[in-house]
C-alpha cells in the first residue's frame, strides 16, 4: 500500500522509513556447552556475540588447548544454553515468526526475568504501555483488529482467562469508533476491568511540567544551561563551610559540604522560568496536570462541565473569530445553508462555554507527551495555522497554556448545531459517526478549519428560546497535527489518506484546496486523542 512521498516523519512509535535489519549484538559472556564432533564430547564455551536476524550465536571454547570458535544457530543440537538470548528490542521487536520467538526470550516470556538476569540485561517490570506495544505489531501507534486477535493467547495468559473477539468486546474497546484503538482506550479498558495487574507506565512518557508558583506559565521544566542556581548556591555553601571549617582546624568541604550540597543541588535545578525543579509537578496517567483555570473536578472520574466564560473572554474570542475571516465562496456553503447560501459579513459572538472533560484532557495530554518525546528525534514539519496569532494574544492575556508548536499543535474550529457541540464536550468526538454531515473528500473523519469562514459551512442554526433569533455553534479545537499529511491533489485519494492515518506514520491530513482550489485549507482527524474541544462558541451571521 502508498501513504504518499511527502516529506513527514511517523506516529510516536511508527517510523515512515524501513525497519533496518537487526544487528549482531555484543554480550558478555555467558556460559553454554557445545558439543565438539573432533573431542566426541561436550565442552563449556562461552557466548560472546549474538545475531538477532540470522538467530544465531559465535561461541568460543577451548579444545585439546586450541581456542576455537564458531556460528552456530540457535536451536542446534550442538548447542545447549542455561537460558534464551534476550532479544534487546524488546517490546518493539516486530521479528515475529516462530523461529525467533522460540529462540529469543522478549517481555511477558515466563523465562525473561531469568534470562535477563542471566545474561547480565537490565529487568525493568513490563507495563500496559509495554503490553501496549508489543500487541501492536506493526507500530502504527494503534491497535487493529487482526493485532488484537492475534495477541489474544497472550493476553488470556495474562489475564488467565479465556477471550473471544466478539463484536461486543471490539466496540467496548474502540470507543471512538474509528476501527483501531489507541492506548488510551486500551489502558482504560484494562483498568476498569482491573486486568493483567501491570503498571501503567505512563510515568515513562510524561515528565515534569507546569511550574507551581502562582502566575508562572511555564509548562514544561527545561534545565537552565548556564550556571543554576542550584549550582551558584553549592559554591557559596562550599566557601562558606571551608572558612568555617578552617577556625576549628579541620576543612570538612568535601565530607560534609559536597554531600550536601550535591543532594540539594539536584533538588535545586533551575528551570529556564527561574523557579526550581522540585516545584515543577509531576504529570500522571490519573492526574494529568489539568489546566489551573479550571474549577471544576479535575480527577478521571470527575463529571464533565461545560462552564459559561465571563464578557471579557467573549470579546477576546470574538477577535481570533474576526482575524480568520474570508468572504470567499464555496459549494459546501450552498449545500449546507441553502436557504442563504452567501458568505456572511461576520459573526457575532454571543455566548461561549469552556469545556472542562478530565478524562479526554489526560488522553490529550497523554498524546502530547508522546508527540513531544518522539519530535526530539524525529521533528515535523511545523505548520502555521490562521489561529495562531490570535490564540496567543487571549492566551497571554488570561495566562493560558501556550501551544506547543514543535508538535503542530493548534487551535482549530469545528462547525456543528448547539445540542451536537454539548454531546462533544461531555463524551468527545465520534469517529463512526464523521462524514455524516461535512462529506468524505479526505476520508471519514473529523474535519476541522483554520478559518471561521470555512467551519461555519457545517454549522447548523437552533432558535434561542429567550430572543426567538437564530443561532450556530462552534467549537474550538485543541489539535495535536503532529505528523501531518499534505495533500494539495484536486481529487484526493481518500482510502489512502485515511489509511496513512490510521494504519501509517500520520496523525492528520492537511487537505490544501486553498492551492489547489483558491478556497481553504482543512484539517482531518481520525482518533480523538488528537483532539480536545475546549470552547463552544454560539454565535450569530451578521448579515446587511
Amino acid at each position: 500500500m502508498s501513504f504518499g512521498s511527502h516529506s513527514a516523519h511517523g506516529h510516536a512509535g511508527r517510523s515512515p522509513y524501513p525497519a533496518a535489519s537487526p544487528s549482531p549484538i555484543v554480550c558478555p559472556p555467558c556460559a553454554a556447552q557445545v558439543y565438539s564432533d573432533t573431542a566426541k564430547k561436550w565442552l563449556p564455551a562461552t557466548i560472546s556475540v549474538i545475531d538477532i536476524g540470522g538467530a544465531a550465536v559465535t561461541v568460543r571454547y577451548s579444545r585439546d588447548g586450541d581456542l576455537v570458535e564458531k556460528v552456530l544457530p540457535l536451536g542446534h543440537s550442538h548447542l545447549q544454553l542455561a537460558c534464551r538470548p534476550v532479544c534487546p528490542e524488546g517490546v518493539k521487536c516486530r521479528l515475529r515468526h516462530k523461529k525467533h520467538l522460540g529462540c529469543f526470550a522478549h517481555p511477558f516470556d515466563l523465562d525473561y526475568q531469568r534470562s535477563c538476569s542471566h545474561f547480565g540485561v537490565h529487568f525493568e517490570m513490563p507495563s500496559l504501555r509495554d503490553l501496549f506495544t508489543w500487541v501492536d505489531a506493526d507500530s502504527s501507534g494503534k491497535i487493529s483488529k487482526k493485532e488484537l486477535q492475534d495477541a489474544l493467547p497472550l493476553l488470556e495468559k495474562l489475564q488467565n482467562k479465556l477471550l473471544t473477539l466478539t463484536e461486543d468486546f471490539w466496540h467496548k474497546l474502540d470507543k471512538d469508533g474509528n476501527g483501531a484503538v489507541n492506548f488510551f482506550e486500551f489502558a482504560q479498558w484494562a483498568e476498569d476491568a482491573d486486568h493483567f495487574g501491570l503498571p501503567t507506565g505512563i510515568d515513562r512518557v510524561l515528565a515534569p511540567s507546569a511550574c507551581a508558583v502562582p502566575a508562572c506559565r511555564c509548562t514544561g521544566f527545561r534545565p537552565m544551561e548556564s550556571l543554576t542556581r542550584a549550582e551558584e548556591w553549592c559554591a557559596i555553601e562550599r566557601i562558606e563551610g571551608g572558612k568555617k571549617d578552617m577556625k576549628h582546624g579541620k576543612d570538612k568541604t568535601d565530607l560534609h559540604g559536597r554531600a550536601l550540597t550535591d543532594r540539594m543541588a539536584d533538588r535545586l535545578q533551575t528551570c529556564h522560568c527561574g523557579h526550581k525543579q522540585m516545584v515543577h509537578r509531576v504529570q500522571t496517567f490519573h492526574t494529568s496536570a489539568c489546566p489551573r483555570h479550571w474549577t471544576s473536578g479535575t480527577g478521571d472520574k470527575a463529571e464533565p462541565k461545560v462552564l459559561p466564560l465571563e464578557i471579557e473572554h467573549l470579546g477576546w474570542l470574538q477577535q481570533l473569530v474576526s482575524s480568520t475571516y474570508s468572504s470567499i465562496w464555496t459549494r459546501d456553503r450552498r449545500k449546507h445553508h441553502p436557504e442563504n447560501p452567501n458568505v456572511p459579513q461576520g459573526f457575532h459572538i454571543v455566548r461561549g462555554f469552556r469545556v472542562e472533560n478530565s478524562r479526554s484532557w489526560q488522553e490529550y495530554c497523554h498524546r502530547r507527551a508522546e508527540l513531544l518525546n518522539d519530535t526530539r528525534e524525529r521533528p515535523v514539519h511545523c505548520y502555521d495555522v490562521l489561529t495562531r496569532n490570535g490564540w496567543t494574544q487571549y492566551a497571554h492575556h488570561f495566562g493560558l497554556e501556550e501551544l506547543k508548536h514543535r508538535c503542530n499543535e493548534w487551535m482549530l474550529f469545528h462547525g456543528t448545531s448547539p445540542e451536537a457541540a454539548r454531546n462533544i464536550s461531555k463524551s468527545d468526538f465520534r469517529m463512526s459517526l464523521a462524514g455524516g454531515s461535512t462529506g468524505t473528500l479526505y476520508g471519514r473523519g473529523t474535519y476541522l478549519a483554520e478559518s471561521f469562514t470555512k467551519a461555519d459551512e457545517y454549522s447548523k442554526a437552533a432558535r434561542d428560546p429567550k430572543t426567538g433569533r437564530m443561532e450556530y455553534a462552534m467549537l474550538l479545537v485543541r489539535a495535536l497535527g503532529g505528523y501531518v499529511r499534505y495533500c494539495d491533489e484536486a481529487e484526493p485519494n481518500a482510502q489512502d489518506l485515511t489509511r496513512s492515518c490510521i494504519e501509517g506514520p500520520y496523525d492528520c491530513v492537511l487537505g490544501d484546496r486553498q492551492k489547489c482550489r483558491n478556497t481553504y485549507r482543512e484539517f482531518v482527524f481520525f482518533d480523538t486523542e488528537n483532539l480536545y474541544p475546549e470552547y463552544i462558541l454560539i454565535y450569530e451571521h451578521v448579515r446587511a
